[in-house]
């Protein structure tokens, strides 16, 4: 997992209480004592921001709103669990994937565990997966307490369709195959191409069907 970017409402503190400036401001992460994300606004002291929120310490500890966390995975995944902590009514928090809304939650209750469209649902390697927060600043913060994925394997490619005959693999059946063909038979290989009779064997008994695709120009 990797952050790409963490950002935050800007404050101006140049009065008695910080007011937002409608600006944003790139900010940090921190694991509060609740083990549980938040982020650090570098613009407003945790006091400056209980006065504008009406809240009581949960500046760095939690979500607010206008805060946000992108960040991407090395490899596919989906989500397993996803638990909001501390959701208070009218709290918002949509996860986002490369921009498009996924998952968006009204809180309603003190814990919310519920992965709605997120169930199941791929995350392709290096997709910007990004956790926000809408709604009032005196009234919403939301902790995020954990959640959980598991790697997607990927999927074995198709294999080549194999043309009979066709033992220099160059995509048809002609006198370049000659050579190659008597190589395997010679040798004792077992390439596909070469068993011409689908026997599951590469012998002489591939020989007369070699030379009829040979004359006609084609395998299958």
């Amino acid at each position: 997992m990797t952050i790409v970017e963490v950002i935050a409402p800007e404050f101006d503190t140049s009065g008695d209480v910080p007011v937002l400036t409608g600006m944003t401001t790139s900010a940090t992460t921190n694991i509060s004592g609740q083990d549980a994300l938040g982020i650090n606004n570098p613009t407003v002291s945790r006091a400056g921001f209980d006065a504008v929120s009406n809240e009581n310490g949960n500046e760095g500890n939690d979500l607010n709103p206008g805060e946000s966390v992108t960040f991407t995975f090395d490899q596919d995944v989906q989500f397993t669990t996803f638990e909001l902590e501390s959701v208070l009514a009218g709290d918002s928090f949509d996860i986002l994937v490369d921009g498009v809304p996924v998952l968006e939650t009204t809180g309603d209750d003190a814990t919310i565990d519920d992965l709605g469209d997120l169930a199941g649902f791929t995350i392709a390697a290096g997709t910007e997966i990004t956790i926000a927060v809408d709604g009032e600043l005196t009234t919403t913060s939301v902790r995020l307490e954990s959640f959980e994925v598991v790697i997607v394997p990927e999927s074995e490619p198709e294999p080549e369709p194999v043309v009979l005959c066709d033992v220099n693999r160059d995509g048809i059946v002609n006198f370049l195959d000659i050579s190659p063909f008597i190589g395997v038979l010679s040798s004792g290989g077992d390439q596909a191409e070469a068993d011409c009779n689908e026997d599951g064997m590469v012998n002489f008994l591939d020989i007369s069907p070699f030379i009829v695709a040979l004359s006609s120009g084609g395998g299958s």
